[in-house]
């Protein structure tokens, strides 16, 4: 382990130490999507806890806009987010990549999307909070 990889370690732990005292707000997760199609679609998800508090059990969520209406979409059976922990300290960032053939059984179609997060806040009221990015497919 580096110099630079112990000191953000440190600065990760007095975050979290940090967040107990410090007021947070459970709807400040910054999300970023891009989808690229070379060679497979590939969904690239980066996050960053914004909240001031620690987050745990993030949870995913695909939809589709249909008719003015979204529709969630299923994710193929046996699929997870193995890139995923439970839990993030405030400022944290976390990111994966979603191969949509693997993780939805096919490419997603053209069309408007929503990536939608929820997670528990330790240490707030409320204590649940979600975050939501819309993306279009061509």
């Amino acid at each position: 382990m580096n110099i630079s990889e112990i000191f953000s370690k440190l600065i990760a732990l007095f975050m979290f130490a940090l967040s107990f005292i410090v007021p947070g707000s459970p709807d400040n997760v910054e999300i970023s999507v891009n989808v690229n199609d070379t060679p497979s679609q590939c969904i690239s998800v980066e996050w960053k806890n914004s909240t001031g508090k620690a987050i745990t059990e993030p949870r995913f969520f695909m939809e589709k806009e249909e008719n003015g209406e979204w529709e969630r979409i299923t994710f193929s059976q046996g699929f997870g987010f193995r890139e995923i922990y439970t839990e993030y300290y405030p400022t944290e960032k976390g990111s994966f990549g979603i191969d949509s053939e693997i993780a939805f059984g096919e490419k997603l179609s053209p069309g408007n999307y929503r990536l939608t997060l929820y997670y528990d806040v330790i240490n707030c009221t409320p204590d649940k909070g979600s975050s939501a990015i819309e993306f279009t497919v061509s």
